[in-house]
């Protein structure tokens, strides 16, 4: 490392013991301090890459999984397989206990559950 003193040529000896003794003793710092700043940035940009996949992995499985489901849709009907209707019981045509009391023809028996 040189330093201009300002009379005659750029002398490396010339150097204040002083000024070399403190950049002897920061500059290994300042490299080691800068060195796990640009690991500790690495690591964030890695764990962010990775979640930006897994983001991306979801979305495009979620996608699909719409498609699918809208084809299945179209393919057959809008039955839902989640629940079965058991044999045997069949769903009312109509029913009579939601009808209001004022349209009704007979009296009935309203249960309430």
């Amino acid at each position: 490392m040189c330093v201009y003193l300002g009379k005659g040529p750029i002398i490396p000896s010339k150097i204040n013991k002083t000024m070399r003794n403190k950049l002897t003793f920061i500059l290994p710092r300042v490299a080691v301090i800068t060195l796990a700043a640009g690991l500790a940035a690495l690591v964030l940009f890695v764990v962010f890459k990775l979640l930006l996949v897994f983001l991306a992995v979801a979305v495009i499985a979620l996608a699909v999984k719409a498609i699918a489901g809208a084809i299945r849709q179209d393919r057959y009907g809008y039955e839902d397989e989640s629940f079965p209707v058991p044999s045997g019981i069949t769903p009312m045509q109509e029913s009579e206990t939601i009808v209001p009391v004022t349209f009704r023809p007979k009296q009935t028996i309203v249960p309430i559950s």
